[in-house]
C-alpha cells in the first residue's frame, strides 16, 4: 500500500464491527485504523495523518469524539462521518460531514467516503496555496518598502559619507600622478573603505585624469573584474556597454556642473536590460589642487521589474472594474449594427441603404475605436518619455469613461492653459488617469454624480515648491475631481501605500494609486489629494511643462439627434440615448408600420408620456441613460398609467433583474442586443 495513501480511522463498538466497510476501503487502498476506543481514535487525529474519521454513533463516546474533532483547527480538522439510522441535526452547520445512513449499504458508504476525502484534500490544497500567496505577498510588500527606502535615501547618504571621509583625510602636499599610486591617500583611509563596501550600491573615486582610484566591491562585482584589475586605468578598458557609463566626456560635464549629474541609465547586459541609478560630482580634497570625482551607482533592474508586474496588475483591476460597462457598450453597437443589416436586407430604395450603410459604418468605427483606447490601456510595453499633449490624453479617458461607466454619472472637462504640454509616457499617464477615474467612479455608486477632469497650467515659486516637493517653474495641473460622499480622514494619509484598499478583496489590491504615484514621480512631478466629508475628492496631478505647444485638432461638439415630438392617435415611445441605435430602431419599427416618437433624453421622454397617457399605446426604453434610468422611469410611468405596456431593455447593468424590472412596471425585460423578431413579438404581444 502506497504510504501517501489517505488514511480513514474507524471508531467500533467491537471487534467484530469491523466488517464488509473497512475491507472494501483497503481494496481502494485507503489505510484503515479500526479503534475501539475514544481517546485512542482522538490521538491518532492528533497527529495530523487523517483524512477522515467514520463514527459509529451506536458507540458512547462517539458523539463526544466527533464535538472534539469539530472543535479542532480547521487546518488539522478530518473529514467526520456519522453512522446513524436517522441524520443527526447537531452536524446540520458542520463543513466537514457527512451521514451515512445504518444500516450501511457498503457500496454507497465507500462512495461518499471517497467523495469527501477527495474534497478534504482539494480543500488542503487550497489553504496550502493560499498561505503561499500571502507569504509571497509579504515578501513583496518587503521587497517595495526596502526598494523605496534605498532609492530615498542613497543620495543623501552618499554626500553624508563625502563630506565625513573629506574630513578624516589628511591629503596635504599630494600631487596627483597618471598612474595608480598605492600609497594614494584616499586608499590610506580605512574608515572609507571599510563603510564604502558594506553600502548597498557601487561607488568609485577617479582623479583628475579619469582613472579609476577607488571602487568598492558591489562594483568590481558588478563589472565582473577584480579591483586591481581596475585601478590605475580609465574607462576606455572595460568592453562595452560598461565603458559608456564612466567615460570621460560625462565625467567632465560632471565636474563642470554644480551639483554634478544623476540620473537614469538602462543598458543591455547578458542578454537582460539593465536599469541603473547613476550619479557623479566632483569632489574636492584639502590640498590636492584639482578636484576628484566621485561616482556612484544603483542597480534598480529587479525594482523596476516589480514596478511592471503592479502597474500591469492594476491595469487589469482597472479593466476588470470597467468589464460591465464595455459589454454594455459593445451590445449597443451590435444591436445597432444588426438592426441596420435588418433595414438594408428590406430596404428597395438606394438612397435608404446608401443612409443605413452609413450608420452600420458609424457603429463599426465607434466599435474600432473604443477597442484600440482599450488596447493601448492594456497592452505591457516598454515606457517612452515623450512630448505629451495632455489634452489629447484627458480627451482619450474621458470617451473611454463615458462609455465603461453607468450612464448616472456625467463627465465634464475643463481647459485653461495655451500650452498643455510635459515629457512623460502618454500610456501611463493614460493608466493613472483611468486609475483615478475607475476611484472615482466607484466611490459615487449607484447613486451617481458629476466627475470633472481639468487642466491649467500653474507657476511653482519658491513658496510653494516645498510643500509640494517640487523644483520651481512652470507645471501642468491635471485634476480629476467628483462630488461623491468623501474619504474618511483617519485613512487619507494611507491611500498611496501599496496593498492598501478599501474595496472588498474580490474588487481591489490595493496597487492603484502606488503605481499612480510612482509614474508621476518618475515623470518629475507630485501627486495631492483634497477630501471632505460628503463634498468629494479631488486629485491634482502636477507635470513639468515643456517649452513648445503642440498645436490642438478641432474640438467638435458630440452630435445630439433631436426626435420629432408629435403626438399620434396611437403611437410608440422608444427611450433611448445612443444616438446609434435610437435612429436604426425608430426606423425599423416604422418600417413595420408602428407610428414612433423617439427621445435621448429620458426626462423629457417622462414629460411627453404625462402629456399624451392616452395616446400611447407602449413605452419601449433602454436601462443605462444619463440623468434617470429606465427602472426610475418605469416606476413614475406605471404610477401615472398602472395598465401602460412598458418593455425594459438593457446591453449589461450589475443592478438590474428581472423581479426589479417587474416592480417597477416593466412587463417585460429584454437584453441587447436584440433579435428583431423578438423585439416585434413582444410588442404585438403587448399591444394585443
Amino acid at each position: 500500500m502506497s504510504p501517501s495513501s489517505p488514511l480513514v480511522v474507524q471508531l467500533c463498538r467491537s471487534a467484530q464491527d469491523d466488517f464488509d466497510l473497512s475491507k472494501l476501503l483497503r481494496r481502494r487502498d485507503i489505510q484503515v485504523s479500526v479503534c475501539l476506543h475514544a481517546d485512542a481514535c482522538f490521538d491518532l487525529v492528533r497527529q495530523g495523518r487523517v483524512s477522515a474519521v467514520i463514527l459509529d454513533l451506536e458507540h458512547p463516546s462517539a458523539t463526544g469524539l466527533a464535538l472534539r474533532i469539530h472543535l479542532e483547527e480547521a487546518g488539522a480538522r478530518p473529514i467526520v462521518g456519522l453512522i446513524a439510522p436517522e441524520y443527526p441535526e447537531f452536524i446540520k452547520n458542520w463543513s466537514k460531514s457527512f451521514w451515512i445512513p445504518s444500516p450501511i449499504r457498503a457500496s454507497a458508504a465507500i462512495e461518499r467516503i471517497e467523495l469527501f476525502i477527495d474534497l478534504g484534500l482539494a480543500e488542503a490544497k487550497i489553504e496550502g496555496l493560499l498561505l503561499q500567496v500571502d507569504e509571497e505577498q509579504q515578501k513583496t510588500e518587503a521587497a517595495v518598502r526596502n526598494a523605496e527606502r534605498i532609492s530615498k535615501n542613497v543620495e543623501k547618504e552618499i554626500l553624508s559619507r563625502t563630506r565625513q571621509f573629506a574630513a578624516n583625510i589628511q591629503t596635504k602636499g599630494h600631487k596627483p600622478s597618471n598612474g595608480f599610486n598605492p600609497d594614494h591617500p584616499i586608499l590610506n583611509a580605512s574608515l572609507l573603505n571599510q563603510t564604502l563596501n558594506v553600502l548597498p550600491l557601487m561607488v568609485y573615486f577617479k582623479d583628475s585624469t579619469s582613472r579609476f582610484v577607488y571602487l568598492n566591491h558591489q562594483l568590481a562585482s558588478f563589472l565582473r573584474k577584480d579591483q586591481d584589475e581596475v585601478l590605475g586605468r580609465l574607462a576606455t578598458s572595460l568592453p562595452e556597454p560598461l565603458a559608456g557609463l564612466f567615460d570621460k566626456e560625462s565625467d567632465d560635464k560632471a565636474l563642470e556642473t554644480p551639483g554634478g549629474i544623476h540620473g537614469e541609465r538602462r543598458i543591455h547586459l547578458d542578454g537582460k536590460i539593465k536599469t541603473l541609478l547613476f550619479g557623479k560630482q566632483a569632489f574636492t580634497v584639502e590640498g590636492i589642487e584639482k578636484p576628484y570625482l566621485l561616482g556612484y551607482g544603483l542597480d534598480l533592474s529587479d525594482q523596476k521589474v516589480m514596478e511592471e508586474k503592479f502597474s500591469q496588475t492594476q491595469k487589469l483591476e482597472a479593466l476588470g472594474t470597467m468589464a460591465g460597462g464595455i459589454a454594455h457598450d459593445f451590445n449597443n453597437l451590435l444591436f445597432a449594427m444588426l438592426l441596420n443589416l435588418s433595414l438594408i436586407q428590406r430596404s428597395t430604395a438606394e438612397e435608404r441603404r446608401e443612409h443605413y450603410i452609413g450608420q452600420m459604418r458609424q457603429a463599426c468605427e465607434r466599435a474600432k475605436e473604443m477597442t484600440g483606447q482599450i488596447l493601448t490601456f492594456s497592452k505591457q510595453q516598454e515606457h517612452q518619455i515623450t512630448s505629451v499633449d495632455l489634452t489629447e490624453i484627458i480627451d482619450e479617458v474621458h470617451s473611454l469613461s463615458r462609455s465603461v461607466t453607468p450612464k448616472n454619472i456625467r463627465f465634464e472637462r475643463s481647459y485653461r492653459c495655451l500650452n498643455p504640454n510635459c515629457l512623460a509616457d502618454p500610456s501611463q499617464l493614460h493608466q493613472v488617469l483611468m486609475n483615478l477615474v475607475n476611484n472615482a467612479s466607484y466611490a459615487l455608486g449607484a447613486s451617481g454624480g458629476h466627475i470633472t477632469l481639468s487642466l491649467a497650467d500653474i507657476e511653482v515659486d519658491a513658496q510653494d515648491h516645498i510643500s509640494l516637493d517640487l523644483k520651481p517653474g512652470n507645471y501642468l495641473k491635471v485634476g480629476v475631481q467628483d462630488d461623491g460622499p468623501g474619504i474618511p480622514s483617519e485613512i487619507l494619509p494611507r491611500i498611496f501605500d501599496p496593498f492598501f484598499s478599501t474595496k472588498p478583496s474580490d474588487e481591489g489590491t490595493g496597487l492603484g494609486l502606488a503605481v499612480a504615484m510612482g509614474i508621476v514621480q518618475r515623470s518629475k512631478g507630485c501627486i495631492t489629494v483634497v477630501s471632505n466629508k460628503d463634498s468629494g475628492t479631488r486629485f491634482d496631478i502636477y507635470l513639468p511643462q515643456t517649452e513648445k505647444p503642440l498645436a490642438r485638432g478641432d474640438q467638435r461638439p458630440l452630435p445630439l439627434y433631436a426626435g420629432k415630438l408629435v403626438g399620434f392617435e396611437k403611437c410608440l415611445v422608444v427611450v433611448e440615448d445612443e444616438i446609434l441605435v435610437l435612429r436604426p430602431l425608430c426606423d425599423f419599427l416604422e418600417d413595420e408600420g408602428f407610428k414612433v416618437v423617439p427621445f435621448e433624453n429620458p426626462s423629457l421622454a417622462l414629460e411627453y408620456c404625462k402629456d399624451h397617457l392616452e395616446t400611447i399605446s407602449l413605452v419601449l426604453t433602454d436601462q443605462n441613460m444619463p440623468e434617470m434610468s429606465g427602472l426610475a422611469l418605469c416606476r413614475q410611468l406605471s404610477e401615472c398609467r398602472s395598465d401602460l405596456p412598458l418593455i425594459l431593455y438593457s446591453g449589461y447593468s450589475s443592478q438590474l433583474t428581472l423581479e426589479l424590472a417587474i416592480e417597477a412596471g416593466a412587463k417585460l425585460l429584454l437584453s441587447k442586443p436584440l433579435r428583431q423578431e423578438e423585439l416585434l413579438d413582444a410588442i404585438k404581444q403587448l399591444m394585443v
